[in-house]
């Protein structure tokens, strides 16, 4: 995961590190991961990146979960199972 110029191990710890505005890059993989949208701040969450996070034209992320307690996210190439 990339936030800015910050690499993060998961999904929640780029969130945890997010600024409202701030974009979430995922390479395109699936997360054993629950993500939980808890801060009051807008942020996108853009999956299927390379692992360059150059494009993510032609991939998918995964995740376990998505729950939105407050906020909001604009959500592009993700899938929860």
């Amino acid at each position: 995961m990339k936030v800015g110029d910050l690499y993060c191990w998961t999904i929640q710890s780029a969130y945890n590190a997010a600024d409202s505005g701030e974009i979430i890059k995922a390479v395109a993989i699936r997360f054993n991961e629950n993500l939980i949208l808890n801060r009051d701040i807008i942020i996108g969450l853009e999956g299927g990146y390379d692992p360059g996070f150059a494009d993510n034209s032609g991939g998918i992320t995964s995740v376990q979960s998505i729950t939105t307690m407050a906020g909001k996210a604009i959500i592009e190439n993700f899938v929860v199972e």
